[in-house]
């Protein structure tokens, strides 16, 4: 909460800045965000006299993913088929909560062929074959879990046809 003094002064438009904008920094909105674990220095400058300042020291302190859990039905696809898998993180509010997926083969490379998954968790089966889906933690990927996900053709279905009649008019 930034106030000029005295409550009469005609110009009280300020600019607010950081020294390191990669700790804190200042929205569009006048907001301080945090962005990782430090101290940075927030000025408040008055515009009308840059002699006119104010300075505090913040210090940013994050709470990271420590864990994340995948759950829904993924476990069996067809080709052409799709299932969302989801993510839940613990604790329920960190700092940094974006989650990225990835799909791998069994052997580590790219699953592309068997299944794609979109930045919602969305499994889309191409191919056939074994895929191992990775959700992590954007901020820190050494945090992740996975799902395999399994794709087969579908069986076919046969319709045995016994006999046939026609209608006439």
């Amino acid at each position: 909460n930034v106030q000029t003094i005295p409550g009469g002064a005609t110009d009280r438009s300020y600019t607010i800045s950081s020294d390191d904008r990669t700790v804190a920094d200042v929205d569009t909105n006048g907001n301080l965000v945090g962005y990782e674990n430090g101290y940075a220095n927030v000025t408040v400058t008055l515009n009308s006299n840059k002699n006119i300042s104010s300075t505090i020291r913040v210090q940013v302190v994050s709470t990271p993913v420590q864990s994340i859990t995948i759950s829904g039905e993924t476990d069996a696809l067809y080709v052409g088929g799709h299932c969302f898998a989801t993510a839940v993180v613990t604790p329920a509010n960190p700092s940094y909560s974006t989650i990225r997926w990835v799909a791998k083969t069994t052997d580590g490379r790219d699953a592309s062929h068997i299944v794609k998954v979109d930045s919602y968790g969305e499994i889309v089966a191409v191919g056939e074959g074994t895929a191992v889906i990775y959700a992590y933690s954007e901020h820190d990927a050494v945090v992740s879990n996975e799902i395999t996900v399994t794709v087969t053709e579908p069986e076919e279905e046969i319709i045995s046809v016994s006999s046939v009649s026609t209608l006439r008019d």
